[in-house]
């Protein structure tokens, strides 16, 4: 979810990326900062800003999250 939101830089946009609501998005970033103990999204006049630490996070998640997607186009029947 958080490298949907990096990419769409919305919860919006990775909402409707993923198919899931805006409030599911929402709850699993705030989830998520609760778990590293740091914010990784801030909104300043209504508009969401992605932290560094999110961002670095996110390049660090994304190439084995597209290794997977690859991997299992593969198998498909």
């Amino acid at each position: 979810i958080l490298c949907a939101v990096a990419r769409h830089g919305s919860n919006q946009g990775a909402a409707k990326e993923l198919r899931i609501s805006n409030a599911t998005v929402s709850r699993a970033i705030a989830a998520l900062e609760e778990e590293l103990g740091h914010g990784l999204t801030k909104t300043v006049e209504g508009k969401l800003n992605v932290s560094d630490r999110a961002l670095e996070l996110v390049s660090k998640i994304e190439p084995h999250l597209d290794a997977i997607e690859k991997a299992m186009e593969g198998s498909e029947p």
